[in-house]
């Protein structure tokens, strides 16, 4: 009659994160505090930095790109 349908969710569109707890120097905490998204810096600085250790360029600008597998 009237029966419940509960939703699944899918396939995970992104990878899963890890949490971390990590210690840094108090130079680059006050600068990555000057971001509003901390978090998003922190994982765009160490994908640019695993990217170009890697050799993975972006086509367009020529940068490193975040895209890290």
């Amino acid at each position: 009659m009237n029966e419940v349908i509960k939703k699944v969710r899918g396939k995970a569109v992104k990878p899963t994160m890890m949490y971390v707890s990590l210690r840094i120097e108090k130079e680059v905490y006050e600068y990555l505090n000057t971001y509003p998204n901390r978090s998003a810096k922190i994982r765009e600085v160490l994908a640019n930095f695993i990217n170009k250790e890697r050799g993975i360029k972006d086509e367009n600008n020529k940068q490193e790109v975040t895209k890290v597998k």
